[in-house]
């Protein structure tokens, strides 16, 4: 048989901070603003879009790794909608408890030009194949609230892309992290590039955690896929964010 996905979540993004900029008086309009991956090593967290066109993102995960689709800014003031309340839009978290094989995650975002359909969709593809009449046993957890607790230090708080990769070869890509906590060292970026160049990086303070600058030049139009990480002495100090810029 083909294709099989597990665990299936499903949210709408419009526009945002990431874009794209839309004739509309809300300057937000989404239900979920990233997707986190959580493994026992670290935790990835990939802001959401809405795409150009079809978008599909994948990401190899260990066995029973646990995902969601979060909604982390919840300032009123971002969304400006008193009647559908996009600042109190629920998070869900899949916890896997059996079932759950090694494969690959996958994050599928879809054009949009209103904010009327669910747009959104990350699943679980496992690695070994699944064929007719087989019987899959499945058990897992669904966490839902208003701003999840979700333990760790360095949460990315938000993404702003300018200008958007799909019409330039170059952007600059402004992550926020948060308080990274534990004191120690001052952090530095480990950041990852594949399909392009990296032209500059600088890391700031800004109020209580990091903003990072990344200036990236595509590669031939091929597929940008990037990854950035606050680390010192020796160790991981915040999420791994991540992003993935389709070819044409």
């Amino acid at each position: 048989m083909g294709k099989i996905g597990l665990g299936p979540l499903s949210s709408m993004f419009w526009h945002g901070e990431i874009g794209p900029r839309v004739d509309d008086y809300r300057p937000e309009v989404h239900s979920s603003d990233g997707l986190l991956i959580t493994t026992r090593e670290r935790r990835l967290w990939r802001p959401l879009g809405n795409p150009p066109r079809y978008a599909l993102h994948t990401v190899p995960v260990p066995q029973s790794v646990a995902y969601g689709l979060l909604q982390r800014d919840r300032d009123f003031a971002h969304y400006q909608d008193l009647d559908v309340a996009y600042h109190e839009q629920r998070d869900v978290l899949l916890e896997p408890e059996h079932g759950f094989d090694a494969g690959r995650l996958e994050l599928l975002e879809l054009p949009v030009e209103d904010p009327y359909n669910q747009n959104v969709l990350a699943y679980v593809v496992p690695e070994r194949d699944v064929n007719a009449g087989d019987s899959l046993h499945l058990r897992y957890r669904l966490r839902w609230g208003v701003a999840l607790a979700v333990a760790g230090d360095g949460q990315v708080q938000a993404t702003r892309i300018w200008p958007p990769p799909d019409t330039a070869p170059t952007s600059t890509y402004q992550v926020d992290f948060g308080p990274l906590g534990g004191g120690g060292a001052a952090p530095r970026p480990l950041v990852k590039v594949e399909g392009g160049t990296l032209e500059t990086k600088a890391l700031q303070p800004f109020g209580d955690g990091w903003r990072l600058a990344l200036t990236v030049r595509r590669r031939d139009d091929r597929p940008l896929t990037l990854q950035a990480t606050l680390v010192s002495d020796g160790s991981r100090r915040s999420e791994t964010w991540i992003y993935r810029v389709a070819g044409p």
